[in-house]
């Protein structure tokens, strides 16, 4: 260390989710497609999107909304929808309800016997 002076850290707040919240603004404005892609990096390769999120992200390009409007509805993260819509993190079934309500939507689950794909 020099001089005896230590790295401070700073630490952020999540973004309120509320009626008056704070804007959350994106960190680079127009970087989103103007149509939601079907895989996430289908250029290099990278994870396939499952079937529910890419159902999400449609509904989320039906409204018009972008990942940080998204987000500041959640009370999450900009880059935490990014992630979950890029395929490079996977929400667990509470966020997947907390994502939908948050577009006006519900999830529901039939159980159905297994498919050659899933057995």
């Amino acid at each position: 260390m020099r001089g005896g002076r230590r790295h401070q850290h700073i630490h952020r707040s999540l973004p309120p989710a509320r009626a008056g919240a704070r804007r959350v603004r994106e960190p680079w404005p127009g970087s989103l497609p103007r149509h939601p892609p079907d895989r996430a990096g289908a250029r290099g390769g990278g994870p396939v999107r499952h079937p529910l999120v890419q159902q999400l992200i449609k509904a989320r390009y039906a409204q018009d909304l972008n990942q940080a409007q998204l987000a500041e509805r959640m009370g999450r993260w900009p880059s935490t929808v990014g992630a979950w819509e890029a395929g490079s993190r996977i929400p667990n079934m509470a966020s997947l309800d907390e994502w939908a309500a948050a577009l006006g939507l519900r999830i529901t689950l039939t159980p159905t016997p297994p498919t050659r794909e899933t057995s």
